[in-house]
């Protein structure tokens, strides 16, 4: 039932989608493109990984120029794409829909376009990708364990670049991570060593008076 109820939920959206105006400018649908995610730089994200998918390509309409169409394996997806620039839509508007289209990869086990670790500029880019929308997701977290919002974007993007920019939005920590311990010196170590055989000799005397206690009894 719930599922039912997130399917009606997306069908519902469609209007809203349509009804926005796609952006009028012209697109060589033989150009290739790319994608660069960028992070806020207080952000560590070094070492984490992102995935993509491709869920539209763009190709010629009937009643317009361009279109997008659904994506090879995301044919089972009932809407269609009208905006040029989704990195636009409202939050609280696209969340629904970023969550429908996660939960389909998932269910249908889709293989990620390709798969990128971010180094140390804090960002990553896949490059020679064909025009479309694409789903975005981190699939390894890294050493600092921010967790990234999975989100769609588009290339071309709103101004016609075909070398489109994101900005990849973090959520809290999933697991702040622990503080390495001290390393301890060698008098440390030796001072530790010797309350442990210190410890360890008053526990064995007190067994040797309890049994000549016990004895003599």
């Amino acid at each position: 039932m719930k599922g039912i109820l997130r399917k009606l939920w997306i069908l519902l959206l469609i209007p809203l989608f349509a009804a926005m105006p796609v952006a009028a400018q012209d697109i060589d649908l033989n150009e290739r493109g790319s994608l660069t995610i960028s992070f806020n730089g207080k952000y560590p994200l070094e070492g984490s990984s992102y995935a993509i998918w491709q869920v539209a390509t763009i190709g010629v309409s009937e009643d317009g120029p361009y279109e997008y169409q659904n994506a090879p394996g995301f044919e089972g997806i009932r809407f269609h794409f009208t905006e040029q620039d989704l990195n636009y839509w409202d939050a609280d508007e696209s969340h629904p829909l970023i969550e429908f289209v996660g939960d389909y990869i998932d269910q249908e086990g889709l293989q990620p376009y390709a798969t990128r670790t971010i180094g140390e500029s804090n960002t990553v880019t896949f490059s020679d990708l064909p025009l479309g929308i694409y789903y975005v997701r981190q699939t390894e977290l890294g050493e600092a364990g921010y967790v990234m919002t999975s989100y769609l974007a588009t290339i071309p993007d709103k101004s016609g670049s075909y070398d489109a920019t994101s900005f990849g939005k973090t959520d809290s920590y999933r697991k702040k991570p622990t503080k390495p311990s001290k390393a301890k010196t060698a008098a440390e170590l030796q001072q530790d060593q010797f309350l442990m055989l210190a410890g360890i000799s008053l526990s064995v005397l007190a067994l040797v008076v309890l049994w000549r206690r016990k004895k003599e009894a």
